[in-house]
């Protein structure tokens, strides 16, 4: 048996020989990130070349979700009347199923795995609105769907992986303490080192780094690590029946989560019923 705990991060990352390498996509994808106005020419160009995404972002479009009255036929016309935001979000989180589903345990596992993801992520764009600068909202959307990445890494290098994350320690610290006690590392120390092997920004591979590092009491967090933490909580706490369509009455936020993002006990619900509707449409991508 490998004795895990006696390997670094990057040692375990390179047992993990069947996962994908960086989509081209992702990386062209924050690049557009760097200025949407100038990159909406790009973005477009990226969804085109792609005759199955194209078909993803068209079906959205058109879905009950958007409500529009004039059927979008053309990628040029779905960012029109779109906008760049919402045809990153269905670009970003198509791309981030494949990913998920290249392994061999999708079904069950892969699958609540992304499910899980794409929760995140709509709760993370939410909340960012709230505290950080409108530019950088698709990038912590994009470290939200790819933070629990290095479950798939561990379950590729641990045919015993899922086991260890049986029902009641699928998330959380529970889960994570059973990762460090077994590998010497969690799954998020994984993930950052698979991100930052694909060269994705910084920025990035940071929030995935450090969304389960303990908080202790009186400290101060940055703003993109509450957002992340308070993104999972929510996620965690609507989708616990991993059903699709199927949500939860989400727990109160940790009294300094809510502080911190300057959100009351009556705004919550609303703030879960915005992200609601987007969740179940991406989940049907």
């Amino acid at each position: 048996m490998v004795a895990f705990p006696s390997m670094t991060v990057p040692q375990l990352v390179s047992r993990c020989t069947r996962l994908p390498v960086c989509p081209v996509l992702f990386t062209r994808l924050t690049h557009a990130l760097q200025d949407r106005t100038q990159n909406i020419c790009e973005l477009a160009n990226i969804v085109s070349m792609d005759p199955a995404l194209t078909v993803k972002v068209l079906r959205a479009a058109n879905g009950a979700y958007y409500g529009l009255s004039k059927t979008v036929r053309s990628v040029d016309d779905a960012i029109i009347r779109l906008g760049f935001e919402e045809i990153f979000s269905i670009t970003a989180a198509s791309r981030t199923k494949e990913l998920f589903a290249s392994t061999d345990q999708w079904e069950g596992f892969g699958q609540n795995c992304w499910s899980h993801a794409v929760c995140t992520a709509v709760f993370a764009r939410t909340l960012a609105r709230k505290v950080l600068p409108r530019q950088v909202e698709d990038a912590y959307y994009t470290a939200a769907l790819l933070h629990d990445f290095g479950k798939l890494v561990f379950s590729q290098i641990d045919i015993s992986y899922t086991l260890l994350c049986d029902y009641g320690a699928i998330f959380g610290d529970v889960l994570v303490e059973r990762e460090m006690s077994r590998y010497g590392a969690n799954h998020a120390h994984l993930g950052s080192e698979l991100l930052r092997q694909w060269s994705l920004p910084q920025l990035i591979v940071n929030a995935v780094e450090v969304h389960h590092h303990p908080v202790y009491a009186g400290e101060t967090l940055e703003p993109a690590r509450m957002v992340l933490i308070a993104a999972d909580f929510l996620a965690h706490g609507v989708r616990s029946t991993g059903a699709e369509g199927v949500f939860n009455e989400a727990p109160p936020l940790p009294e300094y989560l809510a502080r911190g993002l300057n959100i009351t006990p009556e705004e919550q619900p609303l703030v879960v019923a915005e992200a609601a509707r987007q969740i179940v449409m991406l989940e049907n991508i």
